[in-house]
């Protein structure tokens, strides 16, 4: 028998929470994926409408399986349930309200095997809610990456691009985007932290994640599909909301120091960190309340430490113009030219979607 047709147990982790509009077509395209020796943990995290009495329709459907009911702790908690569950000896996470190509797994089993790979990463579109997809881009240089490569090619390229010089990456870097032998969670101990705590706690697992591989694949194709969803969590604004961007970039680079990563990936993170702080003030600047207040609400960014330490010379140099622009006038609070150009690009934004 060839080794492309090994069946090892693939664990799929669901994590499930208020999204009854979109759970069938997620779960039916795991249920329909062409491998077939599936372990699937449906995680219902406390779930306040109709979708715990629709994972366990399903369960009753599917014997492979696994609904699980837990009060409500966030999307990294309900991960790492499914963590401390999964007994299959490769693991992935699905979002509930995305879906996948009924090919994904069985084409990251082999890209894994064939390439003798710990973790393979697939390509992914967005969905709007209109109903149509992104281009992908499949235009990969290099699919293989083993060692020290892929602490200094490719995590520094998944983080962040450095826009004067690279090509777009057509890779997420995101929890949901690969299937992972899962010893490697198991001998790092690795787990998520609570979005309650931190903007993007995929970022901080996967940091400590890529440290621990030998060999990663990446597979140029569009295999993961996630929904653009206007009133998830990181779309609305709260004002806790910088306040977890900031714990994000200290835990990050206590992390990093921790596993002794270079000042590139810094960098990388502190563009991240810009990007993440730069949706926040977008979404102050699109709320329905008058001038002032949208003002008075963002004073509060120019007087904020953390953000003004990060704007330096090596990471305005790897921005492009419009971004380095505006950290310019953030830096020397400059802040009716930084609230013109949030809302423009906002408006813009808005009217390039109704075309």
């Amino acid at each position: 028998m060839s080794h492309l047709m090994r069946r090892d147990l693939v664990t799929v982790i669901v994590p499930v929470y208020n999204v009854e509009k979109y759970l069938d077509v997620c779960v039916q395209s795991i249920v329909n994926q062409t491998y077939r020796n599936l372990e699937i943990l449906l995680i219902d995290d406390g779930s306040p409408d109709n979708c715990p009495q629709m994972c366990e329709e399903w369960a009753e459907r599917d014997s492979r399986i696994r609904v699980i009911h837990q009060e409500n702790q966030g999307l990294g908690m309900a991960r790492n349930t499914g963590i401390e569950h999964a007994t299959g000896e490769y693991i992935c996470y699905f979002d509930s309200d995305d879906f996948v190509d009924v090919r994904t797994i069985e084409i990251a089993c082999n890209a894994l095997v064939q390439n003798h790979a710990d973790y393979a990463l697939f390509g992914y579109a967005h969905v709007f809610p209109d109903g149509h997809m992104s281009d992908f881009n499949k235009e990969v240089q290099k699919n293989v990456f083993a060692g020290t490569e892929i602490t200094d090619e490719l995590l520094p390229w998944l983080i962040q691009r450095a826009y004067r010089k690279e090509p777009k990456c057509p890779f997420a870097f995101s929890a949901w985007s690969g299937l992972l032998r899962r010893k490697i969670l198991e001998e790092g101990r690795l787990r998520f932290q609570s979005e309650r705590q931190i903007i993007s706690e995929d970022t901080l697992y996967l940091l400590e994640l890529y440290s621990r591989l030998q060999r990663v694949v990446l597979i140029p194709k569009a295999l993961y599909f996630y929904r653009i969803n206007p009133a998830s969590l990181t779309k609305t604004y709260r004002k806790e909301r910088q306040n977890r961007n900031n714990s994000f970039l200290t835990m990050a680079r206590d992390l990093m120091e921790k596993l002794r990563y270079s000042r590139e990936i810094e960098i990388r993170l502190e563009m991240l960190y810009h990007g993440f702080t730069i949706a926040a003030m977008k979404h102050i600047v699109s709320m329905p309340v008058p001038y002032h207040k949208k003002r008075q609400l963002l004073s509060f960014f120019f007087e904020d430490s953390v953000i003004i330490e990060t704007i330096s010379k090596d990471v305005i140099s790897r921005c492009g113009m419009e971004r380095a622009l505006f950290l310019i006038c953030f830096k020397y609070k400059l802040e009716l030219l930084c609230f013109i150009f949030l809302w423009f690009r906002e408006n813009v934004r808005k009217l390039v979607k109704k075309d």
